[in-house]
């Protein structure tokens, strides 16, 4: 996933594959007039523009009238990088300087949400196993979402109430936050990504691992 790369490049953070050279990512150069031209930038160049938001986990939520009330309130967006590229590579090979006036178009697609809702999980069912043990839950919810199965998603993740949005939750690391929460009878995890105080407050997921 080039774009990861080019995350963990902007943030310092290091990757597995440390002596291999930054990858180019797919893009197009956009001309004031429209015209776009096929090729792609490096990525320690690019900007990356991160937006989060999701629902409450159906099994916390409150029936209503017709359905599950979702809730989508915030949308969190933070932005890696700046400047932006400089330099554009047609498919021929030809280097352009991307002039003003001028747009970089990214083709990138994998970033879905079912990949999102897996990379909650893992993070949250991995927190619970190493603070509390593999008897921490009589049931699990999450290894088949982790394994790929993420027709239940939304079930078990999505956004904590209101109470715990707008707020700094405790950093665990560098950037991201970690919380354990029982919740209704459920061991849930909170979590806060990319809870950098430079950046806008970003949204609160709230992870039912299981039931306790």
């Amino acid at each position: 996933m080039h774009f990861q790369v080019g995350i963990r490049n902007k943030l310092k953070t290091g990757t597995r594959h440390k002596n291999k050279p930054l990858p180019h990512l797919p893009a197009n150069l956009i001309l004031p007039n429209g015209r776009k031209i096929l090729g792609k930038v490096p990525v320690e160049d690019c900007i990356f523009q991160l937006i989060f938001s999701l629902f409450t986990p159906e099994v916390l939520s409150v029936p209503i009238e017709g359905g599950i009330k979702p809730y989508a309130k915030q949308i969190g967006m933070v932005m890696i990088g700046a400047g932006g590229p400089q330099s554009f590579k047609t498919k021929e090979g030809e280097i352009l300087k991307v002039l003003h006036g001028q747009k970089i178009e990214y083709l990138l697609h994998e970033f879905t949400a079912d990949n999102f809702f897996r990379f909650l999980a893992k993070i949250a069912h991995a927190y619970v196993i190493k603070e509390k043990g593999c008897v921490a839950c009589s049931e699990f919810y999450l290894p088949a979402i982790i394994l790929g199965d993420t027709k239940d998603a939304m079930k078990y993740i999505g956004n904590a109430p209101d109470t715990a949005q707008g707020i700094r939750l405790t950093r665990i690391d560098k950037f991201h936050s970690l919380e354990l929460l029982e919740y209704e009878g459920f061991l849930t995890v909170l979590i806060q990504l990319f809870n950098i105080p430079q950046h806008y407050v970003q949204p609160v997921y709230q992870v039912v691992v299981g039931k306790m």
